[in-house]
């Protein structure tokens, strides 16, 4: 059984990437190509330098565009006024 489910994952995971390499347009030697230029171009000693600063980058985007959504949300619930039923212009009569 769980050989069965192994093949079935691993094949999974190779159908999800060849989809993804796919909307790149790029093949599997293509991006052998590509990784080998950024390992001669950065070095190996660079490597893990350089994606953990991008993944920081990543999480302080992230961290700041929440930030603005909930100030931008505090902003519209301070600024909506509040409804009132003596209010003539809104009542009927």
């Amino acid at each position: 059984m769980d050989s069965v489910y192994l093949r079935y994952s691993a094949n999974l995971v190779a159908i999800i990437m060849n989809v993804e390499l796919a909307l790149l347009g790029l093949g599997g030697w293509e991006i052998v190509f590509v990784l080998a230029i950024i390992l001669l171009l950065f070095g190996a000693t660079r490597l893990p330098k350089l994606a953990k600063g991008i993944a920081e980058s990543i999480l302080e985007f992230k961290k700041a565009s929440r930030e603005s959504l909930e100030v931008e949300k505090r902003k519209s619930a301070k600024e909506k006024p509040p409804e009132s039923k003596d209010d003539p212009a809104t009542s009927g009569g």
